[in-house]
């Protein structure tokens, strides 16, 4: 797990950008063919019994070197922000090449300190929306934005960080409710709340929810959300017509040309838009999403091809549901978002029987 934050002396540093491996990675790849193109020319110099020109050398060495320091720029770019214990100030770091730089900025005295969920818009990406999690500090003169990553479980362990640190309140609403979190109860567990026998819930009459118990396990077979197949098959008829037209528009090209390119392009373009979207909305006829319990770990898959998500028992903190088709199970390591059918026992059952495997749990 990277670090997300850090205590030194009396101030508590945040990393924004650059602890992930992504912009490493990316600044390296950026880098890799000046070093290619220096590689060439050396090889070219040194040991070729035919060297390039010494003018075609020095464009060479040139233009790799461009691509080596934006690359290396990339790789090494880091960005953080510290808060003092007294909350008098909030620095901002950045870091690139060796080369630092810092700006401060005074701050009134701390009210409360805010996580929160917002969707963004990308420029870049089509118009793209995207969910993310901001920590801002509320003061009695303005509120400062901290961090507003993507990931869920980072956020939450900054913001709880940041309230123990400064001993203040958490106005939390990253799971779409917001309700208040005092430093002393950040990190209470679900399982240390149960103090009696929960019996298991009773499935209620003309559910679609399926339940397989095992030897150690119980596993939740969901239905899926209303309206999903119904998209799926919606997709999958717009698939076929567009099909059919590029099949009959095929045969006012002949074979060979490059006149090929362009229906060959639509149809590669049709097959992974609207073929994945159908497969993936028209998935629960095939295979419901399944939800594993254990005394030790609670497992979710939410479509045949997508990855295990799993929370361990004794981290779970939360177990919220609001008025749409979700549950969430969260922890500071991570959330699981059960999505299924609108329908209040329904949801009631899932949360019974979470409650009811927890008492198993074994306490830390």
């Amino acid at each position: 797990m990277k670090k997300d934050f850090e205590i030194r002396g009396d101030e508590l540093y945040l990393s924004i950008l650059g602890s992930s491996s992504a912009l490493t990675v990316i600044g390296s790849l950026f880098a890799l063919p000046g070093v290619i193109a220096w590689l060439v020319g050396a090889w070219s110099v040194l040991f070729s019994n035919d060297p390039m020109p010494l003018a075609d050398f020095f464009k060479l060495f040139f233009i790799g070197g461009i691509f080596i320091l934006l690359g290396s720029g990339l790789a090494s770019f880091r960005m953080s922000k510290s808060i003092n214990k007294n909350a008098t100030q909030i620095k901002d770091y950045s870091k690139v090449l060796g080369f630092k730089s810092t700006k401060i900025l005074p701050i009134s005295k701390i009210l409360r300190l805010e996580l929160s969920q917002e969707w963004r818009t990308s420029s870049s990406d089509g118009g793209s929306s995207y969910l993310v999690y901001p920590i801002r500090v509320v003061t009695q003169i303005a509120t400062h934005d901290l961090n507003d990553t993507v990931e869920f479980a980072a956020s939450r362990r900054q913001a709880e960080a940041l309230a123990r640190f400064l001993n203040v309140s958490l106005q939390d609403s990253s799971s779409g409710q917001g309700f208040e979190r005092k430093p002393s109860e950040l990190d209470d567990k679900i399982i240390d709340s149960i103090k009696e026998k929960i019996d298991a819930p009773i499935l209620p009459a003309n559910s679609r929810i399926q339940v397989l118990k095992g030897q150690d396990n119980i596993i939740l077979k969901l239905p899926a959300r209303k309206g999903v197949v119904s998209s799926g098959l919606f997709k999958l008829l717009i698939l076929i017509p567009a099909f059919w037209f590029v099949y009959e528009s095929l045969g006012r090209f002949s074979f060979g040309s490059q006149e090929w390119i362009i229906p060959i392009a639509i149809i590669t373009v049709s097959t992974l838009v609207f073929g994945f979207h159908a497969v993936k909305h028209l998935s629960p006829l095939f295979s419901l999403p399944e939800l594993t319990l254990t005394p030790q770990k609670i497992s979710y898959r939410a479509i045949w091809y997508k990855k295990i998500v799993s929370i361990n028992c004794g981290d779970v903190e939360e177990i919220n549901s609001d008025d749409n088709q979700c549950i969430q199970i969260i922890s500071d390591h991570g959330k699981i978002d059960l999505w299924m059918q609108k329908s209040e026992s329904n949801k009631d059952f899932v949360k019974g029987m979470l409650m009811y495997c927890l008492q198993f749990t074994k306490k830390k």
